[in-house]
C-alpha cells in the first residue's frame, strides 16, 4: 500500500508540473527542465527510473554537482529520506553536455570541474565513470591550480575523483582514455618571481590515456607533441611518448619511441639553453631533458 501511494505521489508531481516541462524532487535535489516528455516510475521503496526528452532537455543533482543536457535522458535514481533522488546511473542520447563540480585541493572555497561532451554517454554514479561516443570532447579546469587540460577524440571514458572535502584530489579525473583522431592540450599556469607564467603542451595522437596514479599521460599512434613546456622545447614525432607529470601539474619529463621519429628543437629566443638529447628512435626510448644555465652554451 505504501508503495503504491508514493508512485501515486510521484506520478501526481510530474503530470502537475507538465504545463512548464519542470520536475524537482521534495528535496529539491534533482531537478530535470525544459523536457517535452517525462516519465518517472517509482520501482520500490528506495528505487525510481525516469525517462525524458527535450531540446535540449537539462537536469541537475545539487548534491553531486552534476548538471547536463541532452535530447534524451533515462537512468535511475535513490529515494533517500524525505524524497531526495540520487543519480544511480543515467544514459544520455543526443547533444550530451555535462559538468561535474569537486572539490579543489586549493582551498574550501576553490573549485575544480570536469565536463565531457558527447554525442551519447553513460555515467555510473558509484564510480563516478562517463563512457562516450561520438565527437567527444574532455575538459577539466582548475583555476586555483592553474592547471587545464582539454581534448577530443572519436571515443572515450572518463573516471571522476570521489568528491571529497575532507581530502580533495588535485586532479578531478582519476583517469581518462580518448581513441581515434586525438587532440589535446594541456595549460599550467604559475607565478614565479612575481610573474605570471604560462607554458602549454598540444599534441594530437591515436591514442591517449591518463593514469593519475602513475602521473602519467601516454600517447600512441602517429604521436605529435609541441609548445613551450620546459621539458620539451620543441616539437616531436613519433610512434609513442610518455609524459609524467608532478602533483601540481607540471610536465617534468616526456620519453619517446619512434620507428623512425623526428625531433626540432626550438629553445626560446634570447635563452641560451643547454639541451641533453639521447635520441635513437629505431624502436627504443628517447629521453629529452633540458637544463637552463647562464652563460654560453658549450
Amino acid at each position: 500500500m505504501r508503495l503504491a501511494i508514493g508512485l501515486g505521489i510521484v506520478l501526481l508531481a510530474a503530470t502537475t508540473l507538465a504545463q512548464d516541462g519542470v520536475f524537482v524532487d521534495k528535496r529539491n535535489n534533482m531537478s530535470v527542465k525544459n523536457w517535452t516528455s517525462f516519465v518517472i516510475h517509482r520501482v520500490s521503496d528506495s528505487l525510481v527510473e525516469f525517462k525524458g526528452e527535450g531540446k535540449p532537455l537539462q537536469a541537475e543533482w545539487a548534491g553531486q554537482r552534476i548538471e547536463l543536457r541532452t535530447n534524451s535522458l533515462s537512468g535511475s535514481a535513490s529515494v533517500q529520506a524525505e524524497g531526495l533522488l540520487t543519480l544511480i546511473s543515467a544514459d544520455l542520447q543526443g547533444a550530451v553536455w555535462a559538468r561535474q563540480k569537486l572539490p579543489s585541493a586549493q582551498g574550501a572555497s576553490a573549485v575544480q570541474s570536469v565536463e565531457v561532451e558527447a554525442g551519447s554517454a553513460t555515467y555510473l554514479a558509484q564510480s563516478f565513470t562517463w563512457t562516450l561516443k561520438s565527437a567527444v570532447a574532455l575538459r577539466q579546469s582548475d583555476p586555483a591550480a592553474g592547471v587545464s587540460f582539454s581534448a577530443k577524440g572519436n571515443s572515450g571514458s572518463a573516471a571522476l575523483a570521489a568528491p571529497n572535502a575532507a581530502k580533495p584530489a588535485r586532479f578531478g579525473m582519476t583517469q581518462f582514455e580518448l581513441k581515434g583522431g586525438v587532440t589535446f592540450q594541456w595549460t599550467r599556469k604559475e607565478v614565479k618571481e612575481g610573474q605570471a607564467q604560462t607554458s602549454t603542451l598540444k599534441g594530437s595522437t591515436d591514442h591517449l590515456v591518463f593514469e593519475n596514479a602513475k602521473g602519467t599521460l601516454t600517447l600512441r599512434g602517429n604521436v605529435s607533441l609541441d609548445g613551450d613546456s620546459p621539458a620539451l622545447l620543441g616539437a616531436v614525432s613519433a610512434s609513442v611518448a610518455t609524459l609524467t607529470l608532478d602533483a601540481e601539474g607540471n610536465v617534468t619529463k616526456i620519453e619517446f619511441e619512434g620507428s623512425p621519429g623526428k625531433t626540432v628543437l626550438k629553445p626560446p629566443p634570447g635563452t641560451e639553453t643547454r639541451v641533453a638529447a639521447t635520441a635513437l628512435l629505431l624502436g627504443f626510448g628517447v629521453a629529452l631533458g633540458t637544463a637552463a644555465r647562464g652563460g654560453r652554451t658549450p
